[in-house]
């Protein structure tokens, strides 16, 4: 039966490449996915290593996640070569010249001829998987040849392929797995309902990354400017919806608020449209590159048409508003929340266990309309002592789940021979 499920696997992987190839056609990000793969064998002996660690993200998101655990192996395997592989290009592109990593390549299509050839030019010592990340070939291939691999901030939930009655060969990939370190216990109760006892709750490493950020945060001048000592509101990787909520908040109530809106998208099209809406309501807004020296106190709203800046402006928000939770899926709470700020976002959010553990707490707020969020905004804005209250449980939840990757680490210098002499 398994063999049957790998020979239909690799037949989908193969259609999966050939609707990819099909759509580059039109679409941006499959012809960057498609010219990533191209040659890629020729550019991976440049990364031949005896003492290579690999570690695979899926995208922008897991990368992060993975952020700290890098600076870590860097720092107590000195010499020791990272190598970086991505799925999407959203990931590769913006992190393909970081400065804690040797190479970073696109993975190539998990068939078994790749995974095999892959494997064997980098040679890794130890390889690392984040979160999601499980290619049935790639993982077949490191077990076969005893080389460790852990999944780091792995996350299950009941929804998935492995936990349903056809899914034996997804259950067969985890076998494949040396350890899992956990973000939470209902994933580590259920890898342990399919027997899987080789785990461990650690937490999710970007509590390490965001705290990390609080303590290097840089200033910026045109955002300091802007705020000039007044209120902020912050709408982190907002889409449609969360706009929406706030203009209609700001035209039934005129209070001297500035607001700064960092889009998840950041096309021509998509400002242009934001823009619009404000102009149409009677609201002054101005883009970040459109700054040069105009009199920033005369615009409420500073719009963020660029990537890579989000996380350092939550120093200067006194509230967060973070998109996502209208469909799309929940944009990363924890950059606000390390800054001590009450966080508001959308209904759906059952598949970010750290969403419900701020609302427990009380350092988040779930609004389903603008009614909702304008009561609670205003309670917050004129009650000094549930405004605290809210900004220290926020603080507190990231700094008492810090340290994941201290206890990861603790772990592998048991097991691990790698690890053992550090």
């Amino acid at each position: 039966m398994i063999l049957l499920s790998e020979l239909l696997y690799n037949f989908g992987i193969r259609i999966f490449y050939l609707g990819v190839a099909i759509s580059s056609i039109w679409n941006k990000k499959a012809k960057q996915w498609l010219a990533g793969r191209q040659e890629i064998f020729d550019k991976l002996k440049q990364a031949q290593s005896s003492d290579s660690i690999w570690v695979h993200a899926a995208s922008l998101g897991e990368f992060e996640q993975a952020l700290p655990l890098i600076e870590k192996l860097k720092e107590q395997l000195r010499g020791c070569k990272i190598i970086v592989t991505f799925f999407s290009p959203s990931g590769y592109e913006v992190k393909k010249d970081h400065p804690m990593v040797d190479h970073i390549f696109y993975l190539p299509l998990d068939t078994a001829r790749n995974a095999e050839k892959f494997i064997s030019t980098i040679n890794p010592a130890i390889a690392f998987f984040i979160k999601y990340e499980y290619w049935y070939n790639y993982l077949k291939v490191l077990h076969r040849k005893g080389i460790p691999t852990y999944v780091i901030s792995a996350r299950f939930y009941e929804e998935q392929s492995f936990f349903k009655w056809y899914g034996g060969f997804f259950r067969k990939t985890l076998s494949f797995v040396s350890h899992f370190f956990v973000q939470d216990k209902r994933s580590s109760d259920l890898l342990k309902r399919l027997g899987f006892e080789n785990q461990m709750l650690t937490g999710d490493t970007r509590y390490d990354k965001v705290f990390q950020n609080v303590q290097e945060v840089k200033p910026n001048e045109i955002s300091e400017k802007f705020k000039n000592d007044k209120k902020l509101l912050l709408l982190g990787s907002s889409w449609q919806p969360e706009e929406e909520i706030l203009i209609s908040f700001l035209k039934k109530n005129k209070i001297d608020l500035k607001v700064i809106i960092a889009p998840h998208k950041i096309d021509g099209n998509n400002v242009n449209r934001l823009i619009k809406n404000l102009q149409n309501e009677g609201i002054k807004s101005i883009c970040f590159s459109e700054v040069k020296d105009q009199h920033l106190v005369d615009y409420q709203i500073l719009i963020i048409d660029n990537i890579g800046m989000l996380s350092s402006l939550y120093q200067y928000a006194d509230f967060a508003f973070i998109g996502g939770a209208f469909g799309t899926g929940l944009h990363n709470i924890l950059e606000a929340a390390c800054f001590g700020i009450p966080i508001f976002f959308g209904p759906e959010h059952s598949n970010f266990p750290e969403a419900q553990e701020m609302i427990d707490c009380g350092g988040a707020f779930n609004i389903s309309n603008s009614a909702e969020f304008e009561k609670v905004f205003l309670e917050l804005l004129v009650d000094e002592d549930k405004y605290q209250a809210a900004s220290t449980s926020s603080r507190n939840l990231v700094e008492n789940n810090r340290g994941v990757v201290n206890k990861i680490f603790n772990y592998l210098e048991s097991e691990s021979t790698l690890f053992k002499n550090t």
